[in-house]
C-alpha cells in the first residue's frame, strides 16, 4: 500500500486554490485584519505627530537655551555695569568730598601759614604745610584739634629749614565719618 501525500489542497467547487469561496470564519477574520489595519495606521498617524512634536520640542529647548546663555551673558554684563556705576559713584563722592574739606581746611590756617598738600581719604587727612611762627603752627594745630570735624591729631613730620626760616610739618587727623559727604 502506498500512501501518497498531497502538498496541494485540493481545489473545492467553484473555483481555484487562489480564489476560493471564503466559508463562515473568514468574515470574522477579515473584520480582525481591517481593525488591527486601522489600529496601525492611527499608531502611525500618532507616531508621526508624536515625532514631529518632538522634533519642534527639542528646537524649541535649544532656542530656550539660546536665550538662556544670552540672558546669562547679559545679566553679568549687568553686574559688572552696576559694579562700575558703584565705583563711580564713590569715586564722585570722594570727590565732593574733597572739595568739601579744601573749602574747610583753609577755615583752619592762620595767614602765615602755606598749604603745601592736602590729601583726604576715606577717614584721613593729612595736610603738609609751611610755615615761619611756631606761633601760626600752635594755632593751626589747636583750630584742627577744637574742629568736631576732625579726631586723633598726629604730628607725623617736621622739618625745619635752616636757610629759608621755614617750618615744614605733617599733620594726620581722622575725620569724623559722614562729615565731608
Amino acid at each position: 500500500m502506498k500512501e501518497s501525500i498531497n502538498l496541494l489542497p485540493q481545489t473545492p467547487k467553484g473555483g481555484t486554490p487562489l480564489f476560493q469561496v471564503p466559508d463562515k470564519t473568514h468574515p470574522l477574520i477579515i473584520g480582525a485584519i481591517i481593525i488591527l489595519e486601522v489600529v496601525f495606521l492611527i499608531l502611525l498617524i500618532l507616531r508621526g505627530s508624536l515625532d514631529r512634536d518632538r522634533t519642534f520640542l527639542k528646537n524649541s529647548l535649544e532656542q530656550k537655551r539660546s536665550l538662556l546663555a544670552q540672558t546669562s551673558d547679559v545679566e553679568g554684563a549687568i553686574r559688572e555695569l552696576q559694579n562700575k556705576l558703584t565705583i563711580i559713584k564713590e569715586f564722585r563722592q570722594d570727590r565732593l568730598s574733597f572739595l568739601e574739606a579744601i573749602k574747610y581746611v583753609p577755615t583752619l590756617i592762620p595767614q602765615d601759614v602755606i598749604l603745601v598738600n592736602i590729601s583726604l581719604r576715606r577717614d584721613l587727612l593729612q595736610i603738609v604745610a609751611k610755615t615761619s611762627s611756631g606761633i601760626s603752627f600752635a594755632k593751626m594745630v589747636e583750630n584742627v584739634t577744637r574742629s568736631a570735624k576732625f579726631s586723633d591729631l598726629t604730628l607725623t613730620g617736621s622739618i625745619l629749614d635752616d636757610i629759608n626760616k621755614l617750618y615744614t610739618f605733617n599733620i594726620e587727623a581722622r575725620v569724623e565719618e559722614g562729615i565731608f559727604k
